[in-house]
C-alpha cells in the first residue's frame, strides 16, 4: 500500500507538469504570432475625388471615404493596362486599390488600377 501511494503523487506531478507545459508552448506561440507583422491586404474601387502629392481620396459608391497613400514603389496602371505614373492619377476617374490597411486609417497602396471610363452606350 505504501508502494501504491508513492506512485499516486507523481502521477499526479506528471499530470500537473504536463498542464504546465502546454501552457507554456500556448503562451510562447501566441506571443510568437502577436510579434509577427500581420499582412492586411485591403481592396477597393472607387472614384478620385481629391489628389495631393502622394495622396488620394476615395469615394465608393456607397460614399465611403478612403485616404489612400501611394509613392515610387506603388505599382500604377492605366486603363489600357500600360504602366502608369502618379501623373495618371485625375480627379473623377474610377480606381481600383490593392493595399495596406494602416493604423492610421489610410490605405497604403501597392498596386493602383485606373479604370476604364464607362461610356454612355454601356448603359444602353
Amino acid at each position: 500500500m505504501c508502494k501504491r501511494y508513492e506512485i499516486r503523487p507523481t502521477k499526479r506531478r506528471l499530470i500537473l507538469l504536463g498542464w504546465i507545459l502546454a501552457a507554456a508552448v500556448i503562451f510562447v506561440n501566441v506571443e510568437a504570432v502577436q510579434g509577427m507583422p500581420q499582412e492586411s491586404n485591403f481592396t477597393l474601387e472607387g472614384k478620385i475625388t481629391e489628389k495631393s502629392a502622394g495622396k488620394l481620396t476615395l469615394s465608393t459608391t456607397d460614399n465611403i471615404i478612403f485616404h489612400v497613400r501611394y509613392d515610387d514603389k506603388t505599382e500604377i496602371k492605366r486603363a489600357d493596362g500600360s504602366a502608369g505614373s502618379g501623373a495618371d492619377l485625375k480627379v473623377g476617374q474610377t480606381v481600383s486599390v490593392v493595399g495596406e490597411l494602416a493604423e492610421t486609417g489610410e490605405i497604403i497602396a501597392k498596386k493602383i488600377e485606373i479604370e476604364k471610363p464607362v461610356s454612355s452606350k454601356d448603359h444602353s
